[in-house]
């Protein structure tokens, strides 16, 4: 009897956290979302377009926003996402990269800088 109910038992728990997840999915489809690209010189913004859609590896910003943004709600809520730039000289723009903190790393080398104090102002 114990072998039959291994065979006949089916685990319902990955399909109910499916379920959870895609609803979080639904959120970057939002129309409530606004892009808006600001530039000094009008000239330069379809350069800063083209570094963005290679933002993260072939997929562009929004598309890496879309998708870790909502992984790291899930597995690490506290964690945060610095964008760095490389090394760059006068004559190329700087191709922007992004580093995840995990809640962790961030208490425990001081990463987290920011006080509520400064925020406030």
């Amino acid at each position: 009897m114990f072998e039959q109910r291994k065979r006949i038992t089916q685990q319902i728990s990955s399909a109910v956290c499916k379920n959870i997840r895609d609803i979080e999915f639904k959120v970057p489809r939002s129309n409530g979302v606004q892009r808006v690209v600001a530039v000094e010189n009008e000239s330069q913004k379809e350069a800063f377009e083209t570094i963005l859609t290679e933002f993260w590896g072939d997929s562009t910003l929004n598309d890496y926003t879309d998708v870790r943004w909502i992984e790291l709600n899930d597995t690490d809520p506290n964690a945060f996402i610095v964008i760095e730039w490389g090394p760059f000289s006068e004559n190329e723009y700087a191709a922007p990269y992004p580093f995840e903190v995990k809640c962790e790393e961030a208490f425990i080398t001081n990463i987290l800088t920011i006080s509520w104090s400064s925020l406030s102002r």
